[in-house]
């Protein structure tokens, strides 16, 4: 009898732990019902270069404003389109695109974690950034020199500047990657625009500016100048794009689900090049009007 009771309790204690035991989920329930997913409360928040065509620049959510009439705004763009595309294959279906006046409050909302994903960054490192960086880089952005057509620099080594002045854009973010390899007596000035980039090669007031060979490509088409600007066809120095996830974040869990579907998305180099081309034209010809809402009577 006692070895009956004995056995009786132990059965109620091994099925009371088996109920009180933590539930495995199937990992694919976790995008359903966070950070964006289907039945989420809170958005997945991204956020990249506002203007830096043809990767990346704030549109007007025309889809949105149809739904909504509210001025909502989101990311455009060759790297914006695939970084979505990876997203909605994870199952994120809610993406909120959040914009900053500065590389600086950016960084705060990535430490403070009010930033999921910053989908276009180069690598400066993760312990003082606050990003935990998605490896490999999914696309090479390299630098080049940029010229006047009539007045052309043949230079593809940066010891090769020696002596002459260049100019960069600040939007951009380049000067860390080039800072402290330029030749002493070479000259960088940083300027907002790259009307005002373009302006100072024209005007004879510098010599080059080095930049993404895409985005002057993109911009000048925009701008009616392409016949006036000379891209050396050798990279200056390779550059890579990356994707990074805030390690403050709750959707961090995303990172091991993004990793794959975002290279798969940037291996096919011809479907690449093939969407490269579409945003620089889609760049040239609705770049100025990127910002604007259709006019809506209430």
């Amino acid at each position: 009898m006692k070895k009956l009771l004995l056995f009786g309790l132990m059965a109620v204690f091994a099925s009371a732990q088996a109920d009180a035991a933590p539930v495995r989920r199937d990992p694919e329930e976790f995008p359903n019902h966070f950070c964006g997913g289907q039945n989420a409360r809170d958005p997945f928040k991204i956020a990249g270069f506002a203007h830096y065509p043809p990767f990346s620049w704030k549109a007007a959510d025309l889809d949105r404003f149809k739904e909504t009439r509210h001025h909502i705004y989101t990311y455009d763009g060759f790297v914006a389109e695939y970084v979505k595309e990876a997203l909605k294959k994870i199952k994120v279906k809610d993406i909120e695109s959040l914009f900053f006046d500065s590389e600086e409050e950016m960084r705060r909302a990535v430490l403070e974690g009010k930033v999921d994903l910053v989908f276009t960054t180069f690598y400066r490192g993760g312990d003082r950034t606050g990003l935990d960086y998605i490896y490999p880089a999914y696309f090479g952005n390299p630098l080049a020199v940029i010229s006047r057509a009539d007045k052309k620099v043949e230079k593809s080594e940066i010891s090769d500047l020696k002596g002459m002045i260049g100019v960069i854009r600040r939007e951009e973010g380049m000067l860390p990657l080039i800072q402290g390899q330029l030749p002493t007596d070479t000259k960088i000035i940083e300027v907002d625009g790259v009307e005002e980039a373009f302006k100072k090669l024209t005007d004879g007031e510098a010599d080059f500016m080095i930049s993404s060979p895409y985005a002057v490509m993109a911009e000048a088409k925009r701008l009616n100048m392409k016949d006036k600007i000379y891209i050396h066809p050798k990279a200056l120095r390779p550059v890579k794009f990356f994707a990074a996830f805030s390690k403050m974040s709750r959707c961090m869990r995303y990172k091991k689900l993004l990793e794959p579907e975002l290279q798969k998305l940037f291996e096919d180099k011809s479907s690449a090049e093939k969407k490269m081309k579409k945003y620089i034209d889609k760049w040239a010809k609705n770049g100025d009007t990127a910002l604007d809402f259709p006019e809506y009577s209430y």
